[in-house]
């Protein structure tokens, strides 16, 4: 099941995709493992046993794009070459102009599952520029070393060369996952699907304090879609803001601890 519709039809990312009980996507916007792990165990023998085609040794970049940089699996497949400002560490960025959405052959323009077409909610030859964190850096520049590109550039490619399908990737998540989680974790809700990462990452943005006009800008959603769907997210960076605001008036100078309340005028 996905996330729940709000009566406006907008979807509210669901708490368990990202979290066990906290609801600001801290379990699993708190694992910067995660995307290697399910790379390392999907490229272990129990994997191969389950009939998974490939490793998934040529995929963790590939989960880390939606991860750390909150990418949409039609924007990550089609990733090329000229997208990426790598840096050898640190921070990078992604000029984002292409998505290929699954949407079926019977429904694409070009008869294939993937539609190639320009950005969700941009115009055609628009660029969204996401940053690439130093973790991803490292991810990114560890496949290309490894794996290079396809012939037309794509960073990430099929075990033929192909464009990437969500079987493919699909059927590693799904093997990987019970082994890169606790038992508890694989029981519940939690990543069920390589889309959560996403969620985890914005959320991670949220919970960071990053102020969420930006975060909306890097995750190519409006501001008021980015409110509606993150709204628990959004309410956790209570604690956040009086923080700063206290580091603002230097409240703990003056003596007070953190947390103060003046008492009620009577």
């Amino acid at each position: 099941m996905g996330a729940p519709f709000r009566p406006d039809g907008t979807k509210r990312a669901g708490r368990r995709a990202v979290d066990s009980g906290s609801g600001c996507g801290e379990d699993l916007a708190g694992r910067p493992d995660f995307p290697s792990c399910i790379g390392d165990r999907a490229s272990c023998p129990r994997a191969r046993g389950a009939g998974v085609a490939v490793g998934g040794q040529d995929l963790k970049a590939f989960f880390g794009c939606m991860y750390y940089a909150a990418l949409r699996p039609g924007e990550t497949v089609p990733l090329e070459r000229r997208a990426l400002r790598l840096p050898a560490t640190g921070w990078g960025e992604f000029r984002l102009r292409d998505s290929a959405p699954l949407s079926g052959a019977a429904w694409s323009d070009n008869g294939k599952p993937r539609d190639e077409r320009q950005l969700k909610h941009r115009a055609k030859g628009d660029v969204r520029i996401v940053p690439i964190a130093p973790p991803l850096t490292d991810l990114l520049n560890a496949h290309i070393a490894e794996f290079g590109f396809a012939t037309d550039g794509r960073l990430f490619r099929a075990h033929r060369g192909g464009m990437l399908s969500d079987k493919i990737y699909g059927d590693i998540w799904r093997t990987a996952r019970p082994a890169a989680l606790t038992p508890d974790e694989a029981a519940s809700q939690l990543a069920r699907r390589p889309y959560d990462l996403r969620h985890a990452a914005v959320s991670t943005w949220l919970n960071a304090g990053v102020d969420p006009t930006q975060v909306a800008a890097w995750a190519g959603h409006s501001l008021q879609v980015l409110l509606q769907v993150y709204a628990k997210c959004i309410s956790c960076r209570d604690e956040i803001a009086r923080r700063r605001i206290e580091a603002a008036l230097d409240v703990t100078a003056a003596g007070h601890e953190p947390g103060f309340q003046a008492e009620p005028e009577a």
